[in-house]
């Protein structure tokens, strides 16, 4: 028997990415939940309850107060699945609801295009 039948098999395994195991198993969708964090002005993007990303903004007194969404990330781990989008329509979403009602700017350039890529649905959350 050769020297080399005797060792012993290496193989390489690739790490999966988030959306590699979910793309791979028969697991429903992933739960994706958008949580205001406002201790830290921020909300804040939970996979499956993990974090995985952040809404940023900051508040000016006034009425109606007025939020400034300043920096919006998603962990690269769940890059490219829309995860961003989601989180500046839920952290919308909820700001709508607040009381008494805010006004909202967005300095966060992506926050930015996708309220203006979605002019109707917050339209009169949209400082003027």
């Amino acid at each position: 028997m050769s020297a080399a039948a005797n060792q012993p098999r290496v193989q390489t395994v690739r790490r999966l990415t988030y959306a590699d195991r979910m793309s791979t198993t028969s697991s429903p969708q992933p739960e994706i939940t958008i949580v205001d964090a406002p201790e830290r002005q921020a909300f804040i993007l939970q996979v499956d309850g993990h974090p995985a990303g952040q809404l940023v903004y900051s508040l000016s007194g006034g009425a109606p107060q007025l939020v400034d969404l300043t920096h919006t990330e998603v962990d690269e781990t769940f890059a490219g699945q829309g995860l961003a989008g989601r989180l500046v329509h839920g952290a919308l979403t909820a700001l709508r609801s607040r009381t008494p009602p805010v006004k909202v700017t967005a300095s966060c350039p992506y926050a930015a295009k996708w309220i203006e890529r979605h002019p109707d649905e917050f339209t009169h959350l949209i400082a003027g």
